[in-house]
């Protein structure tokens, strides 16, 4: 029955637009059944692949794995030195990537957007929590208000509630574990009075109290 529906709604289609599918994608769960793939190639005598709806849902760029090995380097270093290590993780590109798409199809509300940002700092914090294995507290931190009792050297969280930053949860997470020291790692070298990526005389402000920032 099915090779049949399909070959009538091909022959429609060929008909009604004077052309001929080159090439036929098989999609959901019953396309990977064993030799089921086969069975349609030789019913219907063309191209047949299994396709995948949702693969452009991925982000499509890579992930830096030289950057990751490098990181994970400097502070497995600085940890065999006696140092110990509190880190929170951003959205980063992937993040504002999913914002605009979602956003180019219906207008989100605030607390949709940050949600959607919330839960991807955790992603990326998994990831960074797993590439450190046991020298790294168990769980992903997401609640700053509850203490950590830990005697690993690593603590990784993410993104806490809507209406924060990631820059406030490592503020949070510092406090949390006594860590007197707090570096944020990002993609322009100082706070600047305004966006250096679009503005050739925007100034660096080198230092600044948190009530002006």
């Amino acid at each position: 029955m099915m090779v049949f529906e399909t070959k009538k709604t091909i022959s429609s289609y060929e008909t009604a637009k004077n052309t001929k599918i080159q090439k036929v994608i098989l999609v959901g769960g019953l396309a990977n059944m064993p030799q089921f793939l086969d069975y349609f190639k030789n019913k219907l005598g063309a191209e047949v692949s299994i396709g995948n709806p949702f693969a452009r849902l991925i982000y499509p760029k890579e992930i830096d794995v030289a950057y990751l090995k490098k990181f994970r380097e400097l502070i497995l270093t600085y940890i065999s030195r006696g140092k110990k290590f509190g880190i929170i993780t951003g959205g980063g590109a992937i993040c504002r990537e999913y914002l605009r798409k979602a956003n180019e199809v219906v207008a989100l509300q605030t607390f949709q957007n940050d949600m959607i940002g919330i839960l991807t700092t955790r992603t990326n914090a998994q990831l960074v929590r797993e590439i450190f294995g046991d020298t790294a507290y168990k769980d992903v931190v997401i609640d700053f208000s509850k203490k950590i009792v830990t005697d690993k050297s690593i603590v990784i969280g993410a993104g806490w509630v809507p209406g924060s930053s990631t820059d406030k949860d490592a503020v949070l997470l510092a406090h949390l574990i006594g860590a007197r020291l707090v570096i944020n790692l990002t993609n322009v070298d100082y706070v600047y009075d305004k966006d250096p990526r679009k503005y050739a005389d925007a100034k660096p402000i080198k230092k600044i109290m948190w009530k002006e920032f």
